[in-house]
């Protein structure tokens, strides 16, 4: 169509969402075996049945213009410059480059989705630690440079008030959050876009935080409050169910999260006996099978896809 969008123009585009989520993959990848400490073979293994076999692998490859792989990097960005930053911690270091690229970063991430909001803990502690080692005083002193990182925030004013006339401008209409009454249930367990109904190898990952309930640390609490908070604003808004939308998306930003439970879970599997391997190998691969299956069935549009009611 004469839409001003050409075909190279929206293939580059598309190439370069695209490698932003493998990006993303990296990254999770990186915190996975230096954060936690994980195998390489078992955070790689972890990585690549998450990418393919949940709803992540719809949106890359089918939907990669919606906002959530976009997102999803500048979140796993942000979260792993936090990881950069508190273990340089020990030796006493504060680098400018890292402060400069994580305000860039978090401000991308804003600006894709308010909702990302929901990073706030890692933000938190990492105050704390450089509280805790008598480093904030010296990141406050820090030259302004690293407020040109607000760039992106800066931007998106100036275009909404340019456009709208308001510096903040809601796009949305009548709709919005219900804040005393979220769905909490229903955006976990409904068939209407449910996060485990339409990705159950949540539900490994789930299982990976209980059994290694015994490492948390400050840095996986923080990323257990995240879902908790973003788990809040998904389910309080009032079209929980995200309307046209393949599974929960509005939980992609957090795929790190439940990679790592899945990296947690193969892990504790991998001490066990050979019948317990070969179950819950069985389990992931119906799980990877189901969200396939319910991909073909949303594509040709056997399932109902919106805002239907039941």
């Amino acid at each position: 169509a004469p839409n001003g969008y050409s075909v190279l123009y929206q293939l580059l585009c598309a190439g370069f969402i695209m490698a932003l989520g493998v990006i993303t993959m990296i990254l999770t990848d990186r915190l996975l075996t230096g954060r936690f400490r994980l195998a390489g073979k078992i955070a790689a293994a972890s990585v690549l049945t998450f990418w393919i076999g949940s709803h992540y692998a719809y949106y890359f490859f089918r939907e990669p213009f919606m906002v959530h792989i976009v997102s999803g990097f500048w979140v796993t960005a942000s979260i792993l410059l936090v990881d950069r930053m508190l273990s340089r911690l020990d030796s006493n270091e504060l680098s400018l480059k890292d402060c400069f690229l994580l305000v860039l970063s978090l401000s991308m991430a804003m600006v894709c989705r308010p909702t990302n909001l929901f990073l706030t803990p890692f933000l938190l502690y990492l105050g704390y630690k450089l509280w805790q080692g008598r480093m904030l005083v010296r990141l406050l002193k820090m030259p302004p440079v690293c407020l040109i990182g607000f760039l992106p925030i800066i931007i998106q004013i100036t275009v909404w008030y340019k456009t709208t006339g308001h510096l903040i401008s809601w796009s949305l209409g009548e709709a919005g959050f219900s804040w005393l009454s979220p769905w909490l249930v229903q955006t976990l367990v409904s068939s209407r876009h449910g996060l485990l109904f339409w990705s159950p190898l949540v539900a490994f990952s789930a299982v990976g935080f209980v059994w290694s309930r015994n490492r948390w640390g400050g840095f996986l609490f923080c990323y257990l409050l995240s879902f908790l908070i973003l788990w809040y604003f998904n389910s309080a808004w009032r079209m929980w169910w995200f309307g046209d939308s393949f599974g929960a998306r509005a939980f992609l930003e957090l795929s790190s999260l439940f990679i790592l439970g899945l990296c947690l879970f193969i892990e504790h599997i991998s001490r066990s006996g050979k019948a317990i391997k070969v179950l819950a190998s069985a389990g992931i691969l119906i799980c990877v099978c189901s969200s396939w299956s319910l991909m073909a069935l949303y594509i040709l549009s056997r399932i109902p896809r919106g805002d239907y009611l039941f």
